[in-house]
């Protein structure tokens, strides 16, 4: 969470840490994993989950799902 956001698999233990430490948390699931955020950080943290599958291609309809999940508008023209 050093960076506002956390990518893992959902453990309840987890869940329940953060949101005490964090109130303001918000969470969202996508393929099997678990995104926790700070408002203000959805960007960084749709950048994270693609950066941690470097062997994976990566496609515009799965970073607009993600973006969507997160509350993030974004565009085809950038």
């Amino acid at each position: 969470m050093i960076d506002g956001y956390l990518v893992s698999d959902f453990v309840v233990s987890t869940v329940r840490n953060l949101q005490r430490q964090f109130p303001v948390i918000k969470s969202a699931r996508y393929r099997d994993k678990t995104f926790f955020y700070l408002p203000g950080r959805e960007e960084e943290t749709i950048e994270a989950f693609f950066r941690a599958k470097p062997d994976r291609i990566i496609n515009y309809s799965a970073i607009e799902e993600m973006a969507y999940l997160l509350g993030v508008k974004i565009s085809k023209d950038g």
